[in-house]
């Protein structure tokens, strides 16, 4: 019986994980734009579904701050 009870829970807590996880998905696309010479523009595109809204995980002060992305040219 006990052994019923744990499968059973493993089960849900399974479905549940399965459930929220898909629920707020981000799906995202990136491409990258040949600009003059050496030069190219990166752009990152979020489909975040409503009502979510997506924030960087703190510590936060005066509130949570909005996601950015900051790529700082590597050398060569």
């Amino acid at each position: 019986m006990h052994k019923l009870i744990r499968v059973c829970l493993l089960t849900l807590a399974t479905v549940l994980s399965a459930i929220t996880a898909s629920a707020q998905s981000v799906t995202w696309k990136s491409s990258v734009e040949p600009l003059d010479g050496d030069t190219y523009r990166i752009v990152f595109e979020a489909s975040i579904p409503t009502p979510y809204h997506m924030y960087d995980m703190g510590p936060y002060e005066g509130g949570p701050n909005a996601t950015t992305i900051v790529i700082t040219p590597g050398e060569g």
